[in-house]
């Protein structure tokens, strides 16, 4: 009886163990997220702004969103003229215009105020529309890169987080990355293409490092921007891949310790690494 007791027990283990494992794994594939892309519709000068889920929900709500547009500066002296659809209500919230850290851009955050959608999986749903009063270029207009783009510490940001933001009325970030619309001509934002690296050597420094851009040509036009975590600026420069290759970069000694921020863009590919300034 006593050996039939123990292999009772080790099957209602192994059975246990059995389920947890299987309703864990059910959990992590029917995780609900959400992609978005911008298209551009010449014929109006607008843009808009779509999500595509792996999901299928009616009246879907969520608590929290935020997107953000990236615009020329010369693009967006007043606010958006926005048009909302299928029962969201999207207003601009936030802006930093021309910050130091990026001149040359806008970033503009827009909050939804209510709103229900009606996701099917993998199909495209529009949240809202976007006009401007100028004409410019559809690759100058692009959502929000999380991972790549300034945070709210860098200089000019205003303390601003831009980060893309969709959270669902369980508390779940549901927001997983941008997309690209295959049907346009062009890429319609800042391509993170995996054929340009930065590489910073060292990567904790006291005064010199040296940059290097692999998948790069000498005569490639880079912009530099390297900025302290508190937002001063060290170096903003544009020059040549040869030029970067062959300069000893140093920090400035009245510096103290902190987080550097090296950002490159080439081929208008915008990546960013930090850079450990350690001393004594």
């Amino acid at each position: 009886m006593l050996l039939k007791s123990n292999t009772i027990n080790k099957f209602l283990r192994i059975f246990c163990v059995f389920l947890c494992m299987k309703f864990s794994s059910f959990e992590t594939v029917g995780q609900q997220n959400i992609c978005l892309t911008i298209k551009n519709n010449p014929s109006k000068n607008s843009f808009g702004v779509y999500a595509k889920t792996n999901f299928t929900q009616s009246k879907f709500r969520f608590s929290s969103a935020q997107i953000s547009i990236v615009l020329p500066t010369i693009a967006s002296n007043d606010k958006l003229t926005i048009h909302n659809v299928s029962n969201g209500n999207w207003v601009e919230k936030s802006k930093a215009s021309s910050p130091e850290v990026d001149c040359k851009r806008d970033y503009i955050g827009l909050w939804l105020v209510d709103g229900k959608y009606d996701f099917i999986a993998n199909e495209e749903t529009l949240l809202f529309e976007f006009s401007l009063n100028k004409k410019v270029l559809i690759d100058e207009v692009r959502l929000f890169e999380n991972k790549e783009d300034p945070k709210a510490s860098e200089l000019g940001m205003k303390s601003i987080d831009f980060s893309n933001l969709l959270i669902d009325e369980d508390g779940n970030h549901l927001y997983k990355f941008n997309y690209f619309d295959s049907n346009n001509s062009k890429k319609n934002y800042i391509d993170t293409a995996q054929d340009v690296e930065l590489v910073l050597n060292p990567t904790i420094v006291k005064n010199n490092f040296n940059i290097f851009l692999k998948g790069v040509e000498e005569n490639d036009e880079v912009s530099l921007l390297v900025v302290t975590e508190r937002g001063t600026t060290i170096i903003n420069t544009i020059t040549t891949n040869k030029n970067i290759i062959a300069r000893v970069f140093r920090v400035p000694d009245d510096i103290p310790s902190q987080n550097l921020i090296v950002r490159v863009k080439v081929k208008k590919t915008l990546i960013s690494k930090r850079l450990v300034l350690a001393r004594e």
